[in-house]
């Protein structure tokens, strides 16, 4: 997305690191989460409770 010109705002990357946790690349979206948090984008309730903490419970 941004190769592409496209800042990427917290939905943006909730849905990516959605989808990494439902194929089982939990790394990969603890990866992308702390992108998240380096490039100053400030993850939201749901990041943290939908996708982080259910990732870590159905692993």
């Amino acid at each position: 997305m941004e190769e592409r010109g496209f800042e990427p705002n917290i939905v943006a990357y909730n849905t990516v690191i959605d989808c990494l946790r439902n194929k089982g690349s939990l790394n990969e979206a603890l990866n992308l989460f702390s992108h998240v948090t380096v490039k100053g984008v400030r993850p939201n309730i749901v990041t943290y409770n939908r996708y982080l903490l259910n990732g870590f419970l159905n692993n």
